[in-house]
């Protein structure tokens, strides 16, 4: 689909999703847009070198990402390296204090890599 222009693209994939639900089979969908996927898909398989990176459902995959390489894949994301002190969260150029961080002890100055999407801040 992605030789279409976006407008019949966005229709198709609708019309696709649509077509499925309502004959209610199971389909393997193959394509490497990740808009497509997360569109179509109630189940998604995400593939890192012929290897099985993660497998989710679009929600789970977009809000908990169980690598860097998942979290890049699927969406925008700016990914920060940095650590946990006390209750914060230190990266380079600043600090971001954590609520509710009850018995942080166990995580005092562990190296964290975390990601900040347009909607939400998750951890890989």
């Amino acid at each position: 689909m992605t030789a279409l222009d976006a407008r019949l693209r966005d229709s198709l994939r609708v019309e696709i999703d649509m077509l499925l639900k309502s004959i209610g089979i199971t389909a393997v969908y193959v394509t490497h847009d990740q808009a497509e996927a997360m569109a179509l898909g109630d189940k998604i398989v995400v593939m890192d070198q012929g290897r099985i990176a993660q497998i989710g459902t679009p929600r789970k995959i977009y809000f908990e990402p169980i690598n860097r390489f998942v979290a890049e894949f699927i969406g925008t994301v700016n990914c920060l390296a940095g650590r946990l002190e006390d209750d914060r969260l230190v990266f380079p150029g600043g600090r971001i204090l954590i609520r509710d961080m009850s018995d942080s002890s166990d995580f005092d100055s562990m190296k964290i890599n975390s990601g900040k999407r347009p909607v939400a801040i998750i951890k890989f």
